[in-house]
């Protein structure tokens, strides 16, 4: 994966410099960023913009014409201030503050739309601050279906996230807990998630996994990586 430029822009160096131009959506809103911090922090905007071959890099107006700018909305601010207050005071407040189409949309479908914007921007920096606050949304009461569904359509498979609502679902799974709307994506589910879940839930139902823990999301660990459940097991039992 493409990594951001590690020595942040020096404040004069961002607001004296170029702005860039990105259109997104199919209405083609249009957002102008500062360019030092679009490349600083976006491995895919950086490589376009070092482009001398792309028109893009050239002109400075980027389009992503398949980004819906609810998504993109709260990415601008993470990469201007690399936190939401809002999401800290209150997931209410952080939905105000962004807008949405859709507000009966599961916050954990919002944070995964987020994070796989990320994913594809190459923003690691971004991924790794949503991933604790998702695994605290889907702790509760596990990922929703159709979270699952995208996370499962539009990440690559060795994603840290997929592991995680595999256990989640493991661990918090009941049919009681979901609605006909739940049910009905349920059998729509990716096959590859299913595979994964019956893999694992012998392994959480022997109660060797008890809990998510975020320190076990790492991306060098395999997808059906059990070895550390016997020390985990020891150590939620010393609690």
């Amino acid at each position: 994966m493409d990594k951001a430029q590690k020595k942040h822009p020096l404040a004069i160096d961002i607001y004296a410099g170029e702005i860039i131009t990105i259109k997104v959506g199919a209405e083609a809103k249009e957002y102008r960023i500062h360019k030092s911090l679009a490349m600083h922090y976006s491995g895919y905007l950086r490589n376009i913009l070092e482009s001398k071959d792309s028109e893009e890099g050239k002109t400075g107006v980027i389009v992503l014409d398949d980004i819906d700018p609810h998504v993109f909305n709260p990415f601008c601010d993470w990469i201007y201030a690399q936190r939401f207050e809002e999401l800290m005071s209150g997931y209410l407040e952080w939905e105000d503050r962004y807008g949405y189409k859709d507000r009966d949309a599961d916050c954990d479908y919002r944070l995964v739309s987020l994070y796989i914007l990320a994913d594809r921007l190459l923003v690691p920096d971004l991924k790794a601050s949503l991933f604790p606050d998702i695994m605290n949304v889907v702790r509760k009461c596990g990922p929703e279906m159709a979270t699952i569904a995208l996370a499962f359509d539009k990440l690559h498979d060795k994603d840290p996230l997929l592991r995680m609502f595999v256990d989640a679902h493991c661990l918090s799974f009941h049919v009681t807990n979901h609605n006909a709307r739940d049910m009905a994506i349920f059998k729509e589910l990716p096959a590859e998630f299913l595979r994964r879940v019956a893999l694992r839930y012998p392994s959480v139902r022997d109660r060797r996994y008890k809990k998510l823990r975020l320190s076990r999301y790492t991306e060098s660990k395999g997808d059906d990586d059990d070895d550390d459940d016997e020390e985990e097991e020891e150590e939620e039992e010393e609690e």
